[in-house]
């Protein structure tokens, strides 16, 4: 989403050639709880991240430009305040969307950067080919 300035979905996703096998998946899902710690809740994360990360930043900013009214209390006119209150809370939400949006950016590529190398380690850990056991020898 534009407005939320970063990458709120990732897929990642390759073909091996091999049959994983029960350690390998074993291996893989201790990959994810070491990188990820719960590893069924990756997709719902991104999106409520990103819009809490700019809504709260927006707002604070918001309230922020609203209340720098105060100190200009006693050196501007009422009417002048008021005329000022819309544009001074305006400028403040926008300067918070604006920040909001870089922090996510920047939180969006580490997580990108994150996930990325957890999943090479997983498509290391499935294209290495499972040990073929042979028939035991009876000597």
């Amino acid at each position: 989403m534009w407005w939320l300035g970063g990458k709120t979905e990732l897929m990642f996703e390759t073909s091996i050639a091999s049959h994983v096998d029960e350690d390998a998946l074993t291996q893989m899902i201790e990959v994810l709880r070491r990188h990820f710690a719960d590893p069924g809740r990756l997709e719902e994360r991104m999106p409520n991240d990103a819009h809490g990360t700019v809504a709260i930043r927006t707002f604070i900013a918001g309230f922020s430009g609203f209340m720098s009214i105060i100190p200009l209390k006693p050196l501007v006119a009422k009417w002048l305040l008021l005329t000022l209150l819309g544009p001074m809370t305006a400028t403040g939400a926008l300067i918070g969307w604006l920040i909001g949006r870089a922090v996510w950016r920047w939180r969006s590529d580490g997580r990108e950067q994150q996930l990325r190398g957890a999943f090479s380690e997983l498509v290391g850990h499935a294209s290495t080919p499972a040990p073929v056991l042979g028939p035991a020898s009876s000597e």
